[in-house]
């Protein structure tokens, strides 16, 4: 059993690790944030999240080849970039906003310490 959950534990882990690069542009009214991440065996993804008046206009997610939403933007940390936006995800949840289909897989990028 032991084995069992260290095997579960390493595989949550690998999933779950974030190379993630964050790009932000605007301001907190209006503005717009992105993540780009690569995992060990996987085409790099970004998510970009634009917003309006501190609420939710769009969230995309792009695979690479291809990846063009972050041409415009300035570098910007990840874990700022990820305290900007969980606050705006979970309102735009509570509200009834949906999600796209794999943000699951930004699990990992969304809970930088």
């Amino acid at each position: 059993m032991l084995n069992v959950l260290e095997d579960l534990d390493a595989l949550i882990s690998e999933e779950t690790e974030s190379g993630a690069t964050a790009f932000a542009w605007g301001d907190e009214a209006q503005g717009g944030a992105g993540l780009i991440q690569s995992r060990a065996g996987r085409d790099h993804e970004g998510l970009r999240i634009s917003w309006n008046d501190g609420q939710i206009e769009s969230i995309e997610i792009e695979s690479r080849p291809g990846m063009s939403f972050f041409a415009s933007g300035r570098a910007a940390n990840p874990a700022d970039v990820v305290d900007a936006i969980v606050p705006m995800l979970w309102k735009h949840i509570r509200s009834g906003g949906e999600l796209p289909a794999g943000i699951d897989r930004f699990a990992g990028a969304l809970s930088l310490p």
